[in-house]
Parts: structure tokens; sequence; C-alpha cells
């Protein structure tokens, strides 16, 4: 927040929710879509989202950043480096949870592929 604050710049946040499939299984075995219960799941996770972006966005009011946010849908690398290029973003500041060894093998690491495959700096914090 503190770059944002020094340099003439505006904060885009950014939260994305991965796809996944609410699925239970039937009683002869095979996976039945629960659309019902995806809608409610994801209707909880954007409201959650949501409020968090929004004090977030306050914490950046009060420091006099400038900031929007937004809730996107899908990979997380794909939607970052999209938004970082259609919204012509000089850096891309991003988190990095610290994931070592055998987990980021198995987990993967969002920063390290955005670092890779973005058209601008990226800056990783821990």
């Amino acid at each position: 927040m503190e770059l944002g604050k020094k340099l003439p710049a505006e904060l885009i946040l950014i939260h994305i929710i991965e796809e996944l499939s609410m699925t239970i299984k039937a009683a002869h075995g095979r996976r039945v879509e629960r659309e019902g219960a995806r809608k409610l799941w994801m209707e909880k996770v954007k409201m959650d989202a949501t409020n968090m972006l929004k004090k977030k966005l306050n914490r950046c009011k009060f420091r006099s950043v400038k900031a929007t946010y937004k809730i996107l849908e899908g990979s997380p690398v794909e939607r970052i480096v999209i938004t970082a290029t259609d919204e012509k973003v000089y850096l891309i500041v991003i988190g990095s949870r610290g994931y070592g060894g055998l987990q980021r093998v198995l987990l993967g690491s969002v920063s390290s592929v955005v670092s890779r495959v973005a058209t601008c700096p990226v800056l990783i914090v821990r």
C-alpha cells in the first residue's frame, strides 16, 4: 500500500474464486452435480470476498491511496495475467504463501507462474 501512496498509481485489488465442482456420490457411485449447493456456495464466497475487499479499500482510502477491486472467477494465473494486460498494469504485486518442497510441487505456485508469464514486472511479497 505504501508503494501505491508514493507513486501516482491506482491499486486494483483482485480476489479470484477458482471454479470448484460441488458434487456428491449417488447411490450407484455416480457423481451428481449439486447446482443449488454450488450457487449458494458461490454467493457466500462472493459475499465474503466483497466484505474483505471493501475493508482493504477502506484502508487504502484512509491512507489516501486510490484503489478499486474486482472479484473474478477462474484460473488465478490466467485471471491475474489477463486483468494486468487489459488494465495496462505497470506492476503486479502478489503474495506468496511460502510453500516449499513437496507442497510447492503438489500445489504449484501462482506467484511463480505469474512472474514467468506476465508481460509487466511482478513483485512477490511474503
